[in-house]
C-alpha cells in the first residue's frame, strides 16, 4: 500500500515591506531636491557668469548701474518743469481745455475761447517751461530701492505729458494769431520733453516718450502747410526752422532711449528675483498695489500709442524743410542725466 509523502508548510508574512516603501519614497525625495540643488546652483552660476559679461561690455546690470548724482549748483531744467507741471494741476475748466486739445487743423471755432483763455490763465506754466528750455541740463533724482519695479517713482513721465498738451494749445493758439515763430518755439520744447523723457530709468519712458514726439509730429503736418518763414513780424525763422527739422532727422535719441528702457526692463526684473531670493520681503502687497497701478497706467497710455513715428517725423520734416543751406546735428547728451552745455 502507497503512503503519501505529503508536508503542511506554514507562509511566514514578510517583514519590512513598509520599511522599504518609506526608505524608497526618502531616497526618491533626496534625490528630487538634491537634483534641484543642483540645477539651482548651476543655473545661478550661469546667471551670475552672464551678466558679468554684461557688465565687462559695459552694459547697465545693477540698480547701482543706473544712480546718477546731482550735479551741483543751478540750471536743472528739472526743477523748473516740475513747477510748470504743478501749475497744470488746478483741476479748472482751463486744464479741462488743455487736456481736449486738438492736435490736428481745423479746429472748431467755438473751441478758440477756450484754448485762447487756456493759454492767457497757464502763461506761467509757459514761461517755466521757456526758461527750462535754456538751461543747460535736466536731472531727476530717483529711489533704486529693492525691489526697484515696485518702489521706483518717474513723475516726471506724467509731468511731460502734460506739459506736451499745453504747448499743443499755445501752438494752436499762436498759429490762429499768426505768431509762427512762437508755433516753431512750442514744437522744439515738445521734442525737447520727448528727450527728456528718454532718460528716465524705467521700461515705460521710452513709451511715454514716443507719446510726446508722436503728438508732436501730427501737429507739424497740421501747420506746416501754411506755416511762415521769413524775416517779417511774426514769421518762423528759416535758422529755427532748420534746427526743428535737424531735430527730427536725428533719431539718436529715440534710439538710445529704446536701448535704455530695455535695460533698465532687464534691471528691475533682475532685481526682483534676486529680492525674491533673499525671503525678505512681503509680496502679496506689493504685488496687487503694482498691478492695479499698472492697469491705471496701461489706461491712461492708450492714446499715446505710438506706431510709425520715424514716419511721421519724415513727413513732417518734407513739409518744414525749404532745402536750403545744411543741417546740423544736435549734440548728444547723457542717457540719464540730459546735459546741454
Amino acid at each position: 500500500m502507497a503512503t503519501s509523502d505529503a508536508r503542511s508548510f506554514t507562509l511566514k508574512p514578510r517583514r519590512g515591506g513598509m520599511r522599504r516603501i518609506l526608505r524608497a519614497t526618502l531616497v526618491l525625495f533626496v534625490a528630487v531636491l538634491l537634483g534641484h540643488r543642483v540645477w539651482t546652483w548651476q543655473a545661478e552660476r550661469r546667471l551670475r557668469l552672464r551678466i558679468g559679461v554684461l557688465q565687462a561690455a559695459g552694459e547697465l546690470v545693477r540698480p547701482s548701474d543706473f544712480e546718477v548724482g546731482q550735479p551741483e549748483g543751478y540750471g536743472n531744467a528739472a526743477t523748473d518743469l516740475t513747477a510748470a507741471a504743478a501749475i497744470l494741476d488746478d483741476n479748472t475748466v482751463h486744464s479741462l481745455s488743455v487736456d481736449c486739445v486738438p492736435a490736428t487743423q481745423p479746429v472748431a471755432a467755438e473751441m478758440w475761447p477756450y484754448l485762447t483763455a487756456a493759454v492767457e490763465w497757464f502763461e506761467p506754466a509757459l514761461r517755466r517751461v521757456d526758461r527750462a528750455q535754456s538751461e543747460p541740463y535736466g536731472c531727476w533724482s530717483h529711489s533704486f530701492q529693492s525691489p526697484v519695479m515696485m518702489n521706483l517713482r518717474a513723475p516726471e513721465l506724467d509731468q511731460c505729458r502734460s506739459l506736451a498738451f499745453l504747448l499743443t494749445t499755445s501752438s494752436q493758439v499762436e498759429h490762429h494769431r499768426a505768431h509762427d515763430d512762437l508755433v516753431v518755439r512750442r514744437l522744439q520744447q515738445m521734442l525737447l520733453l520727448a528727450n527728456e523723457c528718454e532718460h528716465t530709468p524705467t521700461f515705460v519712458a521710452h513709451a511715454t516718450s514716443l507719446g510726446i514726439t508722436s503728438m508732436a509730429t501730427r501737429h507739424m503736418e497740421a501747420v506746416a502747410p501754411d506755416l511762415r518763414i521769413g524775416a517779417t513780424t511774426g514769421s518762423a525763422d528759416s535758422n529755427s526752422v532748420r534746427t526743428l527739422v535737424a531735430a527730427l532727422i536725428d533719431e539718436s535719441s529715440i534710439t538710445a532711449g529704446l536701448r535704455a528702457s530695455l535695460q533698465a526692463g532687464r534691471m528691475e526684473r533682475l532685481d526682483f528675483v534676486d529680492s525674491f531670493a533673499s525671503a525678505q520681503q512681503d509680496f502679496v502687497a506689493p504685488l496687487v498695489r503694482y498691478g492695479m497701478r499698472t492697469a491705471d497706467l496701461s489706461r491712461r497710455d492708450r492714446m499715446h500709442r505710438s506706431i510709425g513715428v520715424g514716419l511721421r517725423s519724415r513727413i513732417a520734416v518734407a513739409r518744414l524743410a525749404d532745402g536750403q543751406g545744411s543741417l546740423e546735428r544736435a549734440p548728444s547728451a547723457d542717457r540719464f542725466c540730459v546735459s546741454r552745455r
